[in-house]
């Protein structure tokens, strides 16, 4: 009885509604689910120019003169009363009190309003900013001028985000107080980094503080801020940039740094210093020892990129050496490596194996491919060892990639450990420094790029340092960038999960944590990233489908600890995992865990 009667009771509202209120409250039902959708795929930016461009276009087509009513120009005290408290009535739902006066424009703005209010109770996720985004939507079809605003605040520590829509000023369907709670932004136009935390903006001017003098403004109106400079250095530590900030700053505004922490920061920066030297060191003894047992190794990442791209062996981060060789040379480096105490670190992988000394204070990766058969990038050993340039490290001259072939290594560096959830800022400053300091001949790039069928790899590299770092690359490579939709939304989505604070997992199911649906979004990204377009049956595709197939069912510890099953049984673990994952999905209260 109680559904039977709400029905009853919905439908005699719905008889005392007009035809124009019919009409906007389908029209809201329907806006709301799509620009929740638009928002999933694609960043608020993009939603808010589509929804602006519609909206011209209908002021075009229906002939409709957006001006600033003169309703507040009129001297008409009733008019004035009529326009502030929309605010409130908004939410009484006190239709009278506002149409009373007759005014024709308050009228169409209160019943748009009160429309989306009650369109939006029928869906649970119908946020702030979706209402506020329909609301300001249908008023500019009606071809009233209102501005969208997102505000900002923190309350008790905790960062709150809001947003509203203002008629010349005045609140619209919200509480009048909302602008004295949150400081809203100045412009929704501008790029999407805008928002971020103060720290974050940081992180980012400091990428050319030392070779671009114009980024020293933003700087120091980003330094008189509250800088917490915990979050900053933690940032910089988790996103592997600590060196380059912290150098930057003590060179140029030394007076920045808190003094009661600089000491900690001094030693901190010593060790991390002392860190590198001491790899580089060891780098040049490993390659002199491949070198007298004639084993051709090509040394990537690591010191030869410190001392390429940065050209300083102190300003950027690494922890490890890693090393290409030809597969067929697996065998005597590894016997080397054994002669020398190294041992196995981990099982061996189809790309190659990693090495750790006794104390296991020094890491040796050594590859003959840079990442799954799913990935359109395959080393040609002999081409690169042809085209390699030499280096000086620690006054040795020392074999490295050539800049383009670098430049391509890093671009699949940055989409694999994004598609791995494990991508870091680091990995956007290498291709920033990369191309600031070197002479790239850019038609080698794409040429090399399309030939190994990298292009959209190369294209979503450029474009995170673009867009993060404003790395100028050419006019051609922003075009297609531009053009490549798959590009765009996997940006805006790993820019957005770069910086967050959510416990990230190394596992491709770990971007379900957020909802089944975000979920599959992602996942889909993710595969159309890596798929080869010139041919849809080639055995790249059909590698990426058996890699992507191998974390549906291929069982991992979440998986045994769910059921109990005996050895024997083992094999039914791989029915278990899609069962699992779906009674995850089903149950969007509980977060999947381990992928």
């Amino acid at each position: 009885m109680t559904a039977l009667t709400a029905i009853i009771q919905k439908t005699h509202t719905w008889r005392k509604f007009s035809l124009h209120e019919r009409y906007l409250l389908l029209q809201a039902l329907i806006l709301l689910p799509l620009i929740h959708l638009s928002l999933n795929l694609w960043e608020f930016k993009r939603t808010y120019s589509l929804l602006r461009n519609i909206a011209v276009f209908s002021w075009m087509q229906y002939g409709i003169n957006l001006t600033p009513s003169p309703l507040l120009n009129k001297g008409a005290r009733g008019g004035l009363n009529c326009v502030t408290n929309l605010s409130e009535n908004c939410y009484t739902g006190n239709r009278e009190q506002v149409t009373g006066n007759g005014d024709s424009i308050s009228s169409q703005i209160f019943i748009t309003a009160n429309t989306v209010k009650i369109a939006a109770k029928y869906y649970k996720w119908a946020t702030c900013l979706r209402k506020s985004l329909a609301l300001w939507f249908l008023l500019h079809r009606q071809g009233i001028a209102t501005e969208l605003q997102i505000g900002t605040r923190f309350d008790e520590g905790e960062f709150q985000a809001h947003a509203w829509v203002e008629y010349q000023g005045y609140v619209i369907g919200d509480r009048s107080q909302v602008k004295q709670n949150f400081a809203s932004f100045e412009n929704l136009n501008s790029n999407l980094t805008t928002g971020l935390a103060t720290e974050i903006e940081l992180l980012l001017c400091c990428n050319n503080i030392h070779t671009d003098t114009t980024a020293s403004k933003p700087i120091e109106s980003l330094l008189q801020k509250d800088i917490d400079w915990s979050y900053l250095l933690k940032q910089a530590c988790q996103q592997g940039v600590f060196l380059l900030l912290y150098q930057n700053l003590i060179k140029y505004y030394p007076e920045s740094i808190p003094k009661e922490i600089q000491p900690q920061l001094q030693a901190y920066c010593q060790i991390k210093t002392a860190r590198n030297l001491f790899l580089s060191k060891k780098l040049c003894q490993i390659l002199e020892l491949f070198e007298n047992n004639n084993i051709k190794v090509i040394p990537f990442k690591g010191a030869v990129l410190a001392a390429s791209a940065y050209q300083n062996l102190t300003k950027r981060e690494f922890c490890d050496i890693d090393l290409i060789i030809k597969q067929e040379d697996f065998t005597r480096v590894q016997d080397i490596l054994t002669s020398q105490n190294y041992q196995l670190r981990s099982q061996l992988q189809p790309w190659g194996q990693d090495f750790t000394n006794q104390d296991d204070s020094i890491h040796i990766d050594v590859h003959w491919q840079l990442a799954p058969s799913c990935f359109p990038y395959r080393v040609d050993f002999e081409k690169l060892w042809q085209r390699c340039e030499t280096v000086s490290i620690l006054n040795q001259q020392v074999i490295n990639l050539s800049t383009e072939d670098s430049l391509l290594i890093l671009c699949l560096q940055v989409v694999k450990d994004a598609h791995f959830r494990q991508e870091k800022l680091k990995q956007v400053y290498d291709i920033a420094q990369l191309i600031n300091n070197s002479r790239l001949n850019w038609k080698l790039v794409i040429q090399r790029a399309r030939d190994l069928g990298s292009e959209r790899l190369l294209l979503f590299g450029l474009a995170i340092a673009n867009r993060l770092l404003q790395v100028e690359i050419p006019e051609e490579l922003q075009q297609n960038i531009e053009k490549d939709l798959i590009v765009k939304l996997y940006l805006n989505q790993v820019v957005k999960q770069l910086f967050s604070q959510n416990n990230k997992q190394s596992k491709l199911f770990g971007i379900f944590e957020r909802g089944f649906i975000q979920g599959l979004y992602g996942f889909m990204l993710r595969v159309l990233i890596l798929l080869e377009r010139s041919n849809f049956l080639g055995k790249r595709n059909r590698y990426l489908v058996g890699h992507l197939f191998s974390y549906i069912f291929k069982p991992n510890s979440n998986d045994l600890k769910y059921v109990s099953l005996p050895g024997l049984l083992y094999i039914l673990y791989y029915l278990v995992r899609p069962i699992r994952l779906g009674l995850k999905f089903l149950n969007p209260s509980q977060k999947v865990s381990g992928g």
